[in-house]
């Protein structure tokens, strides 16, 4: 089996097992899921938005590698 068939495979598997939590808030999903909390993200504080910048600025450096 080839590696993007192999992917495609897992991603409806997962997808299939996310379905019953589908109306369930992203954070408790998350903390039921692995038993870490999800961090609350303020994108209009300051130190949000400088993190964003990063973030942003990490993704596009990456991409433009691959």
């Amino acid at each position: 089996m080839d590696k993007d068939k192999y992917i495609r495979q897992l991603e409806e598997a997962l997808r299939k097992f996310l379905e019953p939590v589908r109306d369930i808030p992203y954070k408790i999903a998350i903390k039921a899921l692995t038993g870490c909390e999800v961090l609350t993200f303020n994108p209009k504080e300051k130190k949000n938005q400088e993190l964003l910048k990063k973030i942003n600025r990490s993704f596009t450096n990456s991409s433009q590698k691959c």
